[in-house]
Formats: structure tokens, sequence, C-alpha cells
């Protein structure tokens, strides 16, 4: 009855709990039988018995707890990307501020993140573009007690690149005084200095085409450009 009693405290898996009811079931009754046949049915075995079986649920419990406790050492934090018209999308690229790789799920993407590894206050950023369609987007959150956290990050249209160069006339020297603008934005016009140089909000994301229009009396051009750090030249033609 030790030996058993010592087997119960070492059970650690719930299909271990399943053979260790079953052996222990088998042992009471054999005793019973045994004893049985002998005239002599001891109370203190029946009452062992009861007890071993009885530790079987509290082993279990037990078991359910320790595997809760090794499932919290792990974040799994569930994102959710929407498009600029608050529709999901599945074509984005997902990634964040830790060393973990997202795992595509159903209905979004995973990210599994040690307890051990997470950021100084848990604080981390989630990030999502779509580089075709010129989208991003970004989510700061806290990783806390919720080892279940979700997230949603919202998707817009990436403008804040900027669109730069130089106004040159047909011998390639420097213009001044020449207003330069993206289309559509006349407003923000920049008039060139000495060096002829320029620099404009692009209302574009970085790599996408955009009309540029530059002109001065008598001489003026349109060009189309990426926008970004790749510079333009615009030259100036007599009209």
């Amino acid at each position: 009855m030790p030996t058993l009693l010592k087997a119960a405290a070492s059970v650690t898996t719930m299909w271990g709990l399943a053979a260790f009811t079953v052996v222990a079931i088998l042992y009471v009754l054999e005793l019973y039988l045994v004893k049985r046949q002998r005239g002599r049915v001891p109370a203190a075995h029946a009452i062992v018995g009861l007890i071993v079986v009885a530790l079987v649920p509290i082993l279990g419990s037990l078991q359910l707890q320790r595997e809760g406790l090794q499932q919290k050492g792990i974040y799994h934090l569930r994102v959710t990307v929407l498009d600029p018209q608050g529709m999901p999308t599945n074509d984005a690229q997902v990634w964040s501020s830790t060393d973990s790789i997202p795992k595509k799920v159903d209905g979004g993407w995973e990210f599994s993140i040690p307890a051990g590894s997470k950021p100084a206050e848990g604080r981390l950023t989630v990030y999502a573009r779509v580089p075709n369609a010129f989208w991003q987007g970004q989510r700061e959150l806290r990783l806390a007690d919720e080892y279940y956290p979700t997230a949603t990050v919202r998707l817009r249209a990436d403008d804040k690149a900027q669109v730069r160069g130089i106004v040159q006339d047909a011998a390639g020297r420097a213009v001044a005084g020449a207003r330069v603008c993206v289309v559509g934005y006349p407003a923000e016009a920049f008039t060139t200095k000495e060096d002829g140089n320029f620099v404009l909000l692009a209302h574009a994301a970085e790599g996408q085409e955009v009309e540029l229009h530059a002109e001065k009396p008598t001489k003026s051009v349109n060009q189309w450009h990426p926008a970004g750090t790749f510079p333009v030249t615009l030259v100036l033609n007599a009209n």
C-alpha cells in the first residue's frame, strides 16, 4: 500500500492518472477478494483503498493546475488587421517589436511570446502593412495578467513620404525662383533658391509615383517620380 501511495504522488499526466485509477481499483478489489477468501477483511485495508481512489481526482486537479501554469508561461497574442474601410484583411505583412514571429491563424495572426522574454513593462508594438496598396498601421499594447490578449491594427493609406530634387535648365544649371509643387497641392508650392533644390510632402507612400509640376514665366514641366529619398531632376524648357 505505501508503494501505491508513492506511485499516486508521482503521477504527472492525465493518461497516467487514468492508468493509476484502474490499477488502484484492481488492487483494492484483489485485496478485498483475497482477504474475503481467508475470512477476514481488515477495515483498515478498505479505508486505505478508498483513500487511494479518492486521491485520483485531487491529483487530476493538481495536474490541470500544473498544465494551466505551463500555458500561462506563454502569451498568445491574437492580432486582427483591418483595411482602411474597416474590413478584415488577410494580405497584410505583420510583425512586432519583439523577436516573436507571427503564425497565420483563422481570422488573423498569433504571436507566441514567452513570459520570460516579454519587453520591459510588457509594452510592445504590433505593425502591419500591405505594400502593394501602400497601407500601413500599428498598435501599441501592454502584456499583463491576460495570457490570451487580442489586438486590432487598423490600416490607413501611407502618405507621409517626401519627394525631393532639383530644378535645372537645358544646360544643366540650377534654376532659382521656380515654383514646384505636387500636382493637386498648389498651395504647398516651393520656390527654389540659387541651388535649385526643393523638398515637398508627397502625399503618398515611399515608392509611390507622384506627378510634379515646376514653372517659371514662359517655362514649365510636368514629370512623374516615385516618392522617397531618390532625388528627381526637373528640366525647365521654354514653352
